[in-house]
């Protein structure tokens, strides 16, 4: 679940006028570059136990690797390194001195 200020919501809806990935993939690099989120716990929503429109059923493929670009795994790992180093950035920036 996700918690928002009006400010915040408004904020993300501004950079993201266009969709270019997938939400996950947006929401995750958009709080990475701003240096913000916060985790709490224990979690302040619950699951309703409803069962999940994006896991494979039972008995299923998992997600076909069909139709991938050659480059698929490269432009994961770049993305995914790309986020470690903004979030790595923003720790040593914001650190208390010792």
């Amino acid at each position: 679940a996700l918690l928002w200020t009006r400010q915040g919501a408004q904020a993300f809806l501004d950079q993201h006028a266009a969709i270019d990935c997938p939400w996950d993939n947006a929401l995750r690099r958009w709080l990475t570059a701003n240096d913000a989120g916060l985790v709490v716990s224990p979690c302040l929503f619950g699951t309703t136990g409803a069962s999940s429109q994006i896991d494979p059923a039972e008995g299923t493929a998992l997600r076909s690797r069909e139709g991938r670009v050659r480059t698929y795994r490269l432009r994961r790992m770049r993305r995914q390194w790309g986020d470690k180093l903004r979030a790595l950035h923003h720790k040593m920036r914001h650190r208390p001195d010792s």
